[in-house]
């Protein structure tokens, strides 16, 4: 038992540490953040269940060799409402913080 207790004071220390010499003092660059996810392929997912995976991944082998987001893709070739696609590609969708309830709905899109 009393291994386990040292073990916990040496985990608190060591937290303790982290956050005294790595974490503190940290800034958020906001746009950086923002094209970084813009810019990931990850992010394409979200299109998937609109555009089907062979046009989704074909987006995103656009999307690399240009160095373009797929957003500014998708939104060039007006494969959906410019709405729609803001909102898919939202921080809130993205990080599953609020999901779009009916993709087909948005924008009041026709995708049938």
């Amino acid at each position: 038992f009393k291994s386990i207790l040292t073990s916990e004071q040496h985990l608190t220390r060591a937290i303790d540490t982290l956050v005294e010499n790595c974490v503190s003092g940290i800034k958020v660059n906001v746009d950086d953040c923002r094209s970084e996810v813009e810019h990931s392929s990850i992010s394409a997912t979200v299109l998937s269940p609109l555009l089907g995976y062979e046009k989704t991944t074909s987006l995103i082998k656009e999307a690399v060799s240009t160095k373009k987001s797929v957003k500014e893709i998708v939104k060039a070739k007006h494969l959906l409402p410019d709405a729609l696609v803001d909102s898919l590609f939202s921080p809130e969708v993205l990080t599953n913080v609020s999901r779009i309830k009916d993709e087909r709905s948005v924008a009041g899109s026709n995708l049938n």
